[in-house]
């Protein structure tokens, strides 16, 4: 019975020593979460142009629902071919990238909130996103695009927002 008893308290010791061991390990740092290469999943993108969706701005320009809708559906498929591809961040804090068949590389931050992930191309200005999602196989990031151009050929620029929110996974 003495045996037994040595046997289960040293069988406690080992499984509150294991337990204690996991739970005091130390979760990874973002910048470490944010080494190695990302893949494209998905995208979202929600587009207007002078305020409207596009849906509607197509619609007003005189286009019928079919066709609005093949327009927006167009968007959308050149807007995720144009991600395609995949990012990777190395520990250095440097970046290569093969987005939409276009090479990339520089340096990337997260600022001290690890909310903000900066990309500073070799050749471009820098470039600010929203880190929505960062785990260890999950990176979130969201941006607005802004611009004007004629769009109508009505001699009016018209002003044209794109939120962007991309999903890549390791």
């Amino acid at each position: 019975m003495k045996g037994k008893t040595l046997i289960i308290k040293n069988l406690m010791i080992i499984l509150f020593s294991g337990i204690l061991i996991v739970s005091c390990e130390k979760d990874k740092d973002p910048d470490e979460k944010i080494v190695g290469t990302w893949n494209t999943s998905t995208g979202k993108f929600d587009a207007t142009i002078d305020n409207k969706p596009l849906l509607q701005y197509f619609t007003e320009q005189g286009l019928t629902a079919t066709d609005a809708q093949s327009a927006v559906a167009f968007f959308n498929t050149a807007m995720q071919q144009s991600f395609a591809g995949s990012i990777t961040f190395k520990s250095d804090n440097t970046y290569t990238s093969n987005l939409g068949g276009q090479n990339d590389s520089g340096t990337w931050s997260l600022n001290s909130n690890r909310d903000k992930l900066t990309l500073d191309p070799a050749t471009g200005d820098a470039f600010v996103m929203n880190v929505d999602t960062l785990t260890d196989n999950e990176l979130v990031l969201s941006w607005i695009e802004t611009g004007k151009e004629d769009i109508n050929d009505d001699n009016v620029q018209e002003t044209i927002n794109v939120n962007i929110t991309m999903r890549f996974t390791k």
